[in-house]
């Protein structure tokens, strides 16, 4: 009897009276509905990398004084093509002289001689000597003028690498952080660009020393390594001034020694080197390509 009531008893799932399973499967309708996988919209999280790139600065009087540069100088297209024309000026010096010392005949040129044509008229193939007796004509102070030549271009070459490097940095400044193109560099005056710098610290506090800049701060940054050489100059502690017999005094400041006090004082090895340059031109090129 017992056996017959236990095969007739009947069991009920308790899911059937949950009251809580059909929120949950409600739940998971309407969160399947908001995945945008299934939509075809693919999200991409992109971080902010312009509002952390301009922050705590290191070196703020050489980025003011570029920044002023840049806009004196009017924008980056003649920064570069200024630097370019510079080393072609001193490659085409270098030829020329070369060119007018040894591969000019002056003999037929001024008709000491007669022209190797046997022309009543002196041409350009008369006075011109053939490359290869130009050449020949080298000699050991000739070879070593053209060493100190070359080196000199190298250097100067590296330098203008950095400077073009640099001011491409200036120039992605000038178009994320102060929303000022190239374009427009003519159009605006240095007192705007001041109050773009100064919104631009109290946003992303290039300075950290203070949280917002005043006109009196930038100029203070721009000019500070000739105010530090006025300094100098007062209180006699550059030796300019040389007694010349029968002369007198002189005074004479070399390009040498001002070079030499600035790398002294104001810079650091890592702010010169060529391999810092081109981290900041791949920085550059990597940014645009984002």
């Amino acid at each position: 009897m017992e056996m017959a009531l236990n095969s007739d008893t009947n069991y009920q799932s308790l899911n059937e009276g949950n009251p809580f399973k059909k929120e949950s499967e409600d739940f998971n309708i309407q969160d399947h509905d908001d995945t945008p996988g299934d939509s075809g919209i693919m999200i991409h999280m992109v971080p902010e990398t312009n509002k952390a790139r301009w922050n705590h600065i290191e070196d703020l009087d050489s980025f003011f004084t570029r920044m002023y540069n840049y806009h004196q100088k009017h924008g980056f297209s003649v920064i570069a093509l200024d630097e370019i024309f510079q080393l072609c000026k001193f490659a085409f010096v270098v030829w020329l002289l070369t060119f007018t010392i040894y591969c000019i005949n002056y003999q037929v040129l001024f008709g000491d001689s007669p022209p190797p044509s046997n022309h009543t008229k002196v041409t350009l193939r008369d006075v011109v000597i053939p490359t290869r007796q130009c050449i020949a004509n080298f000699n050991a102070f000739t070879y070593l003028l053209f060493l100190l030549a070359i080196l000199y271009f190298v250097v100067h070459f590296l330098r203008v690498v950095s400077l073009i490097t640099q001011y491409m940095d200036m120039k992605k400044f000038y178009q994320t952080a102060l929303h000022i193109d190239e374009k427009e560099i003519d159009n605006t005056t240095w007192h705007e660009v001041k109050m773009k710098i100064r919104e631009v610290q109290s946003e992303q506090h290039m300075c950290i020393d203070k949280e917002q800049l005043t006109e009196l701060d930038i100029y203070h940054r721009i000019l500070r390594f000739k105010n530090y050489m006025v300094a100098l100059m007062n209180k006699n502690l550059l030796p300019v001034k040389f007694n010349i017999p029968l002369l007198g005094e002189y005074v004479t400041l070399s390009r040498g020694l001002l070079f030499n006090i600035h790398f002294i004082l104001f810079s650091k090895l890592k702010r010169i080197s060529f391999i810092g340059s081109i981290s900041i031109f791949m920085r550059f090129s990597t940014d645009r390509a984002i």
